[in-house]
């Protein structure tokens, strides 16, 4: 078994932002405190030429480095290249939830060293973290690995606006209570990719917050592609809060009934729900003219108990 945690609004930018660079927009569950470093590697592009030369990160498929170029100008194009590629790494050990390159990476030209920063951070680390191929005329260069990244808390329970670059996060998509993608493993053999329903997701209630869903939307927590056991701490894992925080998920409707879906749709899944303190998670529904409110399993996942 393994404890996750997650602290909701611990990061100081959103994940998709332009980040502070080496300071991460997310953790990988591992630590109740906030990922402090990000894993980076740099390439002295100096003496490189690119002729429709290509690169891959963790696993993804072949991203085009751009026109012909060496030196400065080849490393801004393939920063640039990495900050607006939506092919997704294919890396399930170090990024099971499979995120866009440009949500899972963020890169700049210092002169002609390409500089990469992993967004998310993990001390996970991976040999061939950027791998070269394509035509060059001088080089390519040499395979790089991604080190120096710390793990952390993950940063969202849910998304109630759009995250992650041009917005590619829906809101209600991302966070640990319906998503949390990307996942990363750290190396450590006590912390594993995923969290299973024997693992505990520790969730910090703080001084309690509202997650405020757009009109006649609401989220669905049982979306993780994978079973897992969310508790709400209450002054127990984070032992200098209140120990009377709330966290609130707000919902209304004008035209629709609002439909609370809380388990897994796949057979063989489970998902559990728990708070320290009584009251320590609320769902909170108001209505015009307009909607019900119910709070249902998901159609496929079988039978249910409530405690």
């Amino acid at each position: 078994m393994a404890d996750f945690y997650c602290d909701h609004g611990a990061y100081a930018t959103n994940l998709g932002a332009t980040p502070t660079w080496g300071v991460p927009q997310e953790g990988d569950g591992s630590t109740k405190d906030a990922a402090t470093a990000s894993s980076v590697v740099s390439v002295d592009l100096t003496s490189i030429t690119s002729n429709a030369g290509t690169f891959a990160l963790f696993g993804s498929s072949a991203i085009s480095v751009g026109a012909a170029a060496s030196g400065a100008t080849l490393a801004t194009q393939i920063a640039n290249a990495i900050n607006a590629s939506t092919v997704v790494t294919a890396n399930a050990t170090v990024f099971p939830g499979a995120p866009q390159i440009r949500n899972a990476f963020y890169a700049r030209a210092t002169g002609a060293t390409l500089e990469i920063m992993c967004r998310v951070g993990s001390t996970a680390t991976n040999i061939l973290g950027l791998v070269w191929a394509g035509t060059w005329t001088a080089g390519p260069p040499a395979n790089g690995t991604f080190s120096g990244g710390t793990g952390g808390c993950w940063g969202w329970l849910l998304n109630t606006a759009a995250i992650g670059v041009s917005s590619s996060y829906a809101a209600l998509s991302y966070g640990i209570a319906v998503a949390a993608s990307p996942l990363v493993s750290v190396s450590s053999a006590s912390v594993v990719a995923k969290p299973t329903i024997l693992d505990g997701v520790y969730v910090r209630t703080a001084s309690g917050y509202t997650l405020t869903c757009a009109v006649n939307t609401s989220p669905n927590f049982g979306t993780p592609n994978y079973s897992h056991n969310l508790i709400f701490d209450s002054n127990t894992v984070w032992t200098g809060d209140s120990g009377t925080g709330v966290v609130t998920v707000s919902m209304s409707t004008t035209s629709v009934d609002i439909q609370l879906y809380l388990c897994p749709a796949t057979g063989g899944q489970f998902k559990s729900i728990r708070c320290i303190n009584k009251g320590a998670l609320k769902f909170y529904w108001s209505s015009g003219s307009v909607g019900n409110f119910f709070i249902k399993p998901n159609s496929a996942s079988g039978g249910w108990r409530k405690h």
